[in-house]
């Protein structure tokens, strides 16, 4: 959690860090191995989808580690701490720094971008840098006068790319896993990639 953020993805895990009951999730958590949302549910007398996404919000951030456990009948998520502690590194003069040539909604586009390059990295083995590398899409992060547009041509193009080497319901998945965790509509997407997964 202490790599370079911009302001969205700071403020994405403020947001889940200061989600209601989120700090007795991780003390619950803490108390087991492997804990799964139903299990924590039952023990903080809550329903099993607000454990769901309490857990789902503190795995997204880093903060939780997440794998299948197999059942008879079906399998579960369960989750388990990194690490019993964690910081946040905010460096408020590189916030206020930040170019103010992209408008908020680009910014959004591009945390989508980057949050989809970390996902196909964990998905594929590959390093995040690599991806990046192979998606020819550094210059367009660094571009301080990138609009939106420029960053749904790029996002389509990945998408495609992908595509080739997993298929459609592969990477369908997995850009659908990043719009969750960044938290905002967005329109002008490709509906090919973000439309219902079928």
């Amino acid at each position: 959690m202490n790599d370079r953020m911009n302001r969205e993805e700071i403020q994405h895990i403020l947001s889940i860090l200061g989600t209601e009951g989120i700090l007795d999730t991780l003390l619950c958590v803490k108390e087991h191995d492997w804990v799964t949302a139903s299990e924590i549910a039952e023990e903080m007398n809550t329903h099993v989808a607000t454990a769901v996404k309490r857990l789902s919000g503190l795995y997204d951030v880093g903060i939780l580690d997440r794998r299948v456990r197999k059942g008879r009948t079906r399998s579960a998520q369960e989750y388990s701490l990194i690490s019993n502690s964690f910081g946040l590194d905010i460096d408020l003069d590189e916030l206020v720094g930040e170019t103010s040539g992209r408008t908020e909604n680009s910014e959004i586009y591009l945390l989508l971008l980057k949050d989809m390059a970390t996902r196909f990295g964990k998905f594929s083995g590959r390093n995040v840098d690599d991806i990046i590398s192979s998606w020819e899409i550094q210059k367009l992060l660094n571009d301080a006068e990138a609009g939106q547009d420029d960053i749904v041509l790029a996002i389509t193009k990945v998408l495609e790319l992908e595509t080739e080497e997993y298929g459609e319901l592969t990477v369908k998945s997995l850009a659908a896993a990043s719009m969750d965790a960044i938290g905002h509509e967005l329109n002008n997407l490709p509906s090919r990639f973000f439309g219902v997964i079928r």
